[in-house]
């Protein structure tokens, strides 16, 4: 199925998306849906919440392929598939993939700035499902890392909420989007 849709608008868009693996990257599409400027300057505690959140995340999927390796799709699978982003493959090559870190990371965040910005969390969450289905459309995880991803943002985000200073964070975060609003 994601072969299928590589040439359509949807792969084109997936394409794109491949690049949300930069933060900075990931904040300027995450403050188009939120209807904020998410950077360090206009809103630092939120900034500051959500890298916190995408560091915490990303070690938690690298435990998670170090447990769990699994090589990518194309690896064993389909090696005449070059994905929608053959620049990509060498780097991505090195790393395993299941919970797909990319995934994780994009989820756990959309899950926090939901928490914040509760207002806008249909939009958020709606666009952290399209970005996270993506890296299945482009071949550069499986259908399953990316559900794994998903459900490993969760436990992320689920464990760091509980955390007293998580809490605070959360707090000033919502604080100062309801401030800047």
């Amino acid at each position: 199925m994601s072969l299928a849709l590589r040439d359509t608008e949807r792969g084109k868009r997936a394409a794109q998306d491949m690049d949300l693996t930069k933060f900075w990257r990931l904040m300027v599409r995450y403050s188009k849906v939120s209807g904020r400027n998410i950077t360090p300057k206009s809103l630092p505690a939120t900034h500051k919440l959500l890298v916190i959140t995408w560091r915490t995340a990303r070690l938690a999927a690298v435990a998670a392929d170090k447990h769990y390796p699994r090589k990518r799709p194309w690896v064993d699978f389909l090696a005449e598939d070059e994905t929608c982003r053959p620049d990509l493959k060498a780097s991505a090559a090195s790393e395993d993939s299941f919970a797909s870190s990319f995934t994780t990371r994009i989820w756990s965040v959309a899950l926090a700035l939901s928490a914040v910005l509760p207002s806008r969390s249909d939009a958020i969450v709606r666009e952290a499902v399209e970005i996270t289905t993506n890296r299945w459309i482009c071949g550069l995880a499986w259908k399953s890392d990316v559900e794994a991803g998903r459900v490993l943002g969760s436990a992320v985000y689920s464990q760091l909420s509980g955390e007293p200073e998580y809490q605070e964070l959360l707090r000033k975060a919502r604080a100062e989007l309801l401030a800047s609003h």
